[in-house]
């Protein structure tokens, strides 16, 4: 993940626990597993994530997933922010893709935290 993803998210006053600041080398298992422990939406470049959400059922309040090549690394922030003006709330219920044309999302199982 680019911190300026990071960056633009906080600027917009989004809670954001960035894994580069404090847990580097994690592997995406246990990333998942705090993400849903707190309550949180994982964001990812990783598209491996989709098997431990789908193949493992690993447990996710909600993952979306950043599909940019290196040449489109300024859009990231645009189309992450169009998602969550167009899903909102219900980023937490969903896996959600973004690239540089669309935005493919589909339902988890997983409720909205309370």
């Amino acid at each position: 993940m680019h911190s300026e993803v990071v960056e633009e998210l906080r600027a917009a006053g989004h809670d954001v626990t960035y894994a580069a600041e404090f847990a580097r080398q994690t592997p995406d298992p246990v990333l998942l597993k705090t993400a849903l422990a707190e309550n949180r939406i994982f964001l990812t470049e990783d598209k491996g994530i989709g098997e431990l959400i789908f193949e493992q059922e690993s447990g996710s309040f909600g993952v979306v997933l950043l599909r940019f090549a290196s040449a489109d690394r300024g859009l990231k922030w645009p189309r992450l922010r169009d998602a969550i003006a167009q899903y909102g709330e219900e980023l937490y219920r969903r896996y959600t893709v973004l690239t540089k044309g669309r935005a493919r999302s589909q339902l988890l199982v997983a409720e909205k935290p309370e």
